[in-house]
């Protein structure tokens, strides 16, 4: 390999870690997942980063390490930001191997995209040292110029953040297909009625029922914690009595409790013109406890990450979040698949062009003027 490929290749592989990592930030302030399976290692190794860095992302931390790299790279004629690249690339590839470390060791299990971002930085560190011990030679300027670094940087940086606007909707999920109306767009909620976070979904995901209107299919799986005895009771006297008005009245009534206990429970079930009896013959009933066991059987299937959790035909939602986060899911799934095909090789199609274009117009002249020797 020619001495002048070694930075060129260490800016390349600075590039693809900004773009993990700008994907790797989307999925971590995201409602929805974009690129990280929730079955995969990501949301253990999510978890893990908030718990030791706090409510600093740490794909931003990364994203920002990585993009100060890079302009070193850009003034590697000066001795100091040739020790810069060399200095970042080696604590960056470091750093990189701990995170591996950590995934293998103490997490045992592993993030896809995180993976690849620390393998980057140890291919980083090595490129970079590569470069540095070559002497003089390599230190003449033959990679990516600052205005062509630039302009790629950008699109590194965006094209995770809007890629998610472009894709196609995910598949249904194994377990949901059978609970689907063919015919209108599904929405799936698990919850417990001693969930806070449920309860103030509640008005939410009714308002997105309205708006359907005839269009959509809303089922609400009760799945509560085993802990939370009044809120079994009430999923199993749900379950008992089946769809028809008891059953959405009473719920309807449940959620906007200001509390759920034995008593409210009681009257609640009154309300709505269940008796005792009726009441009694359901907590008895083994059926309501099976079905109970189904769904949680279901939500541990599906990857479970606390309640609620929603799903919009494929689309994952976790938590309780704002009206408009369920309209877009709505709007993505709504669309024909051919049409969701078209538009995602539509996206990359016109990124590889621009891409050309952007090394057509500002490649030769970076190449022309780097070959001067600091």
């Amino acid at each position: 390999m020619r001495y002048r490929d070694y930075l060129l290749l260490t800016q390349l592989g600075i590039l693809a870690a900004i773009l993990l990592s700008a994907a790797l930030l989307v999925d971590h302030l995201g409602a929805t997942t974009a690129y990280c399976h929730v079955a995969s290692g990501c949301a253990v190794a999510r978890n893990a980063a908030v718990h030791w860095f706090g409510q600093i992302p740490l794909p931003l931390l990364g994203l920002l390490s990585f993009a100060g790299l890079l302009g070193a790279t850009t003034q590697v004629q000066s001795s100091w930001g040739r020790r810069a690249l060399l200095g970042g690339a080696i604590l960056g590839g470091l750093l990189g191997g701990v995170l591996l470390a950590v995934q293998a060791f103490s997490l045992r299990t592993f993030c896809p995209y995180c993976v690849a971002v620390d393998l980057l930085a140890v291919v980083i560190a090595v490129l970079g040292s590569a470069w540095y011990w070559q002497g003089e030679t390599s230190r003449t300027r033959h990679g990516l110029g600052l205005s062509e670094i630039g302009v790629y940087l950008a699109i590194a940086a965006v094209i995770p953040v809007v890629w998610p606007h472009f894709r196609p909707a995910l598949p249904v999920p194994d377990g949901l297909v059978e609970l689907r109306d063919p015919t209108k767009t599904n929405i799936v909620e698990f919850v417990d009625l001693e969930c806070p976070h449920c309860r103030a979904l509640y008005p939410t995901l009714e308002q997105l029922r309205l708006e359907l209107g005839n269009g959509g299919h809303l089922l609400r799986l009760h799945a509560p914690f085993p802990g939370h005895q009044v809120a079994r009771k009430a999923a199993r006297l749900l379950n008992c009595l089946g769809p028809g008005e008891h059953a959405f009245a009473l719920e309807e009534k449940l959620f906007l409790l200001s509390a759920i206990t034995e008593f409210t429970l009681t009257k609640a079930a009154a309300d709505v013109g269940i008796t005792t009896q009726q009441l009694d013959a359901c907590l008895n009933d083994p059926e309501s406890e099976a079905a109970l066991k189904r769904n949680w059987t279901l939500l541990e299937r599906l990857g479970r990450t606390g309640l609620p959790l929603t799903f919009v035909e494929g689309e994952r939602i976790s938590g309780a979040m704002p009206l408009v986060v369920y309209r877009s899911a709505v709007e993505r799934v709504r669309r024909s698949p051919s049409n969701a095909r078209v538009q995602a090789t539509a996206f990359f199609g016109i990124v590889f062009l621009l891409t050309l274009a952007i090394h057509w117009v500002l490649g030769p002249r970076n190449h022309d003027s780097s070959t001067a020797s600091p």
